[in-house]
C-alpha cells in the first residue's frame, strides 16, 4: 500500500472512530438510507434495525480494514459480498451510491473535523471495498 493510501486509509480510521462516539450515528445514518426512497425503505421492513446497527457498524470497519489488506477485512468483505449477493439479499448495484451518500453526509454530520479532505478519503477507502462487494454480485 502506497503511503497515500495509508494516510488516506489512517483518516478514514480516525473520523470513524470520532463519528461511532456519537450515541446518534447509526440512527441518522438509517434515517438517511431508509428516507432515500420507498424501494430502500421497503428492503428493511422485516429487519431487526438494532441488530442491522451492529451490523453496519462492523461492515464499515471491515471495508476500512479491507482498503488497508488486513486479511481479516478480506474474508469478511467476502462473507459480506455472499450474503448480499443476487443469491441471497439480491443488494443490486444501484443502492451502494446511494449508500455511500447517506453514510458520508452522515459522517460529514458527526465527525467535528470532517472538510474535503476527509471526504475524499472516505471515498477513496471506500470505492475499493464497494466494488468488491460488486463484483460478488
Amino acid at each position: 500500500m502506497s503511503e497515500q493510501l495509508a494516510n488516506q486509509n489512517e483518516t478514514v480510521k480516525l473520523s470513524h472512530a470520532r463519528c461511532i462516539q456519537s450515541q446518534s450515528f447509526l440512527d441518522d445514518f438509517y434515517n438517511s438510507f431508509m428516507g432515500s426512497s420507498q424501494e430502500v425503505r421497503q428492503m428493511f421492513v422485516n429487519t431487526d434495525l438494532e441488530k442491522q446497527k451492529s451490523l453496519l457498524k462492523d461492515g464499515i470497519t471491515y471495508l476500512i480494514m479491507y482498503d488497508a489488506d488486513n486479511i481479516i477485512g478480506k474474508i469478511a468483505l467476502k462473507n459480506i459480498g455472499e450474503i448480499h449477493n443476487r443469491n441471497q439479499k439480491n443488494i443490486e448495484y444501484k443502492f451502494y451510491p446511494i449508500w455511500t451518500k447517506c453514510l458520508l453526509q452522515t459522517v460529514a454530520k458527526h465527525d467535528p473535523k470532517f472538510d474535503d479532505d476527509i471526504k475524499l478519503a472516505w471515498d477513496s477507502v471506500l470505492i475499493r471495498g464497494i466494488d468488491f462487494l460488486k463484483s460478488q454480485y
